[in-house]
């Protein structure tokens, strides 16, 4: 169920982003619309099913700090989500 809000969420913005390109005849309110509820379905489904306990990570919004290098790959950085403790590794490019 989460899955199918999402998509039709993703479905609605790219829908509308396809309009938009279009809007000569048709106008901005349509797409504008329709990317404003494609956005509030997928936040919508995302907040359903994370299991983050903030908000802002539930969607996605993480607020990640560097907290070290990785032993491993000496250009891997690892940050760490002040909000939620979720960790990730970053490649940095030289």
């Amino acid at each position: 169920m989460h899955f199918q809000l999402q998509f039709a969420g993703l479905a609605l913005i790219f829908t509308s982003f396809i309009l938009w390109l279009s809007a000569v005849e048709t106008g901005y309110v349509i797409p504008d619309l329709l990317a404003a509820t494609g956005t509030i379905l997928v936040a919508g489904a995302r907040v359903r099913n994370r299991s983050e306990s903030h908000f802002l990570c539930k969607i996605g919004l993480h607020k990640n700090k560097q907290a070290g290098w990785d032993e491993e790959w000496q250009s891997a950085a690892i940050y760490q989500c002040e909000r939620c403790g979720r960790t990730k590794k970053v490649i940095k490019g030289v």
